[in-house]
């Protein structure tokens, strides 16, 4: 199975944070994708190859570049993967390919520096696993989303999931690496509310038992604020 890796490169004002992205890379790239599709934000590309592909951009990556490529006819049967340009990827991911089924989705989250699972993953996500096939036009239209925000994984996993694909979350088999050591600040204004898809973490061995999947949920700016004024209680 011919194996794709997508994610974006950007300037840093942090060198010290650039030698993080750097890192990252690098080793994202030593893994053995057969292509390599880097969206190029506002900078000459660095990284190049055989098997390299760059794409100039200038705005922040959009799931609808992920969906455009896993909908692209010349990439059927490919695994597309997309991810945070900070994670180093676990080599373990390639082992998904034989359960990289139509109408599945891996949403995987993160280890953080201390070997431990990051809080709270099944509202957090940082790589997205699928295999390209036809998508459904509401994804495509609906799928516009920058990467980053708060939420928008879960959005991301909703959009798939409400046109019939089963999406699970690997972590615990896989153990991608977050590269960060100075913690970002995302301001909970910049959430997209909305419908969501909560997905709790699991081993690769429990997806073919699984016979309950997550339950969307809607989530509106309405309920967040009456929960810190106490309206709820």
């Amino acid at each position: 199975m011919k194996k794709i890796l997508i994610f974006q490169w950007f300037e840093c004002n942090s060198a010290f944070r650039r030698k993080e992205l750097v890192e990252c890379i690098e080793h994202n790239l030593s893994l053995g994708f057969d292509d390599v599709i880097i969206f190029n934000d506002s900078i000459e590309p660095m990284f190049t190859g055989v098997n390299v592909t760059n794409v100039e951009t200038r705005s922040r990556l959009t799931y609808r570049a992920f969906v455009d490529i896993i909908n692209e006819p010349k990439n059927f049967g490919a695994m597309v993967c997309l991810t945070n340009t900070d994670i180093k990827l676990d080599r373990k991911i390639f082992d998904l390919s034989p359960i990289l089924h139509p109408n599945v989705l891996f949403s995987i989250s993160r280890y953080e520096a201390n070997g431990q699972l990051a809080g709270l993953p099944w509202c957090t996500q940082d790589t997205w696993v699928a295999l390209s096939q036809p998508v459904h036009q509401s994804v495509v239209l609906q799928s516009s989303i920058p990467l980053g925000l708060p939420g928008c994984e879960n959005r991301l996993s909703e959009l798939f999931f409400s046109v019939g694909f089963r999406v699970f979350n690997p972590c615990l088999d896989i153990r991608n690496l977050h590269v960060q050591s100075v913690d970002s600040f995302y301001a909970d204004e910049n959430r997209l509310f909305g419908a969501y898809l909560f997905v709790p973490a699991c081993s690769i061995g429990d997806i073919g038992k699984k016979e309950s999947l997550p339950t969307p949920v809607y989530l509106p700016r309405f309920a967040r604020q009456a929960f810190k004024i106490g309206y709820f209680k």
